[in-house]
């Protein structure tokens, strides 16, 4: 098909006819209002997320990911466990200090426990099978 627009970050043909008629459909689309390919529209939109929501470049995140090994800090695995492929940053709701980066069933347990290290310390003596 012939491309309609590049897009204005990696100059990549970004529209084609078929986009653009579900543009037409869709006028509250981010995606085509931006001008950016799909793969340069989550870029930064990932960026903006990290930056918004815990004052982190993309650079201090791909820096805590390294000093990870590329993996959950907590289970070690270096499955994400999410469609989107990356880590969530874990951070204390409180303060909104970042901890580290978890895969999502680490960040989901620490979530249902409400943070609490009691809870988790009965979890562990539990699945020892200990007497609380």
């Amino acid at each position: 098909m012939e491309a309609l627009r590049k897009c204005t970050e990696c100059g990549t043909e970004a529209y084609t006819r078929e986009e653009l008629d579900d543009f037409i459909k869709n006028q509250e689309c981010t995606y085509n209002r931006s001008n950016l390919c799909k793969p340069c529209h989550s870029l930064r939109m990932r960026k903006n997320h990290l930056k918004r929501k815990y004052n982190l470049t993309l650079m201090d995140y791909e820096h805590m990911l390294l000093t990870q090994d590329n993996k959950c800090y907590i289970c070690r695995s270096d499955d994400t466990k999410r469609p989107s492929g990356v880590f969530v940053v874990d951070h204390c709701h409180t303060t909104g200090k970042v901890r580290h980066l978890l895969c999502d069933d680490c960040n989901l347990m620490l979530g249902k426990a409400h943070d609490n290290v009691q809870t988790l310390q009965a979890a562990i003596k539990y699945l020892k099978g200990e007497i609380l």
